[in-house]
């Protein structure tokens, strides 16, 4: 028989017949000025430093909102398009929105913030499963991506759930 508890019990695991108690769990947001803080560089101009999705299970046709704090390092000559996806890896793109932030990256001032939030709808005949969310920046004239400390020229920020 499956028990249930509710949230202000201590949290349990049953093994078989048996059950063991790990204590209370306190869910408490990171420190920091915003959500999910991060510090992930692409180039040497532009941080993400913080991020939202919400929410992070869905259903075929459902909307996730997408919001990215980014940081402007240094005067950027560039204009460049934020790419976000649900991606099932390697390649298929079950939801995307591409678009250049307003204001443009060319006009960013050097350790201001930006906000910028994106709707990627899940297309109907996604499956159930696990999903990636898939961001970076290009240059929409070339295709050009700029690349992160480590080589990639992409980041996935974290996993979304889609219900059949």
């Amino acid at each position: 028989m499956r028990q249930v508890r509710r949230l202000e019990d201590p949290c349990w695991r049953t093994f078989g017949s048996r059950s063991v108690s790990f204590g209370e769990l306190a869910l408490r947001p990171r420190p920091g000025p915003y959500p999910n803080p991060v510090s992930y560089r692409f180039g040497d101009r532009i941080e993400l430093v913080g991020y939202e999705m919400v929410p992070r299970r869905l259903r075929p046709g459902d909307t996730m909102m997408l919001t990215l704090y980014w940081r402007a390092l240094g005067p950027t000559e560039h204009d460049y398009t934020v790419f976000t996806h649900i991606l099932e890896p390697p390649q298929t793109i079950w939801g995307q929105e591409d678009r250049p932030p307003t204001p443009p990256t060319s006009r960013w001032q050097a350790g201001e913030v930006y906000r910028e939030t994106y709707t990627l709808r899940v297309k109907p005949e996604t499956p159930p499963g696990f999903y990636e969310v898939e961001i970076g920046l290009y240059r929409s004239e070339t295709g050009e991506r700029l690349r992160l400390e480590n080589g990639q020229d992409f980041l996935l920020l974290g996993r979304i759930r889609v219900d059949g």
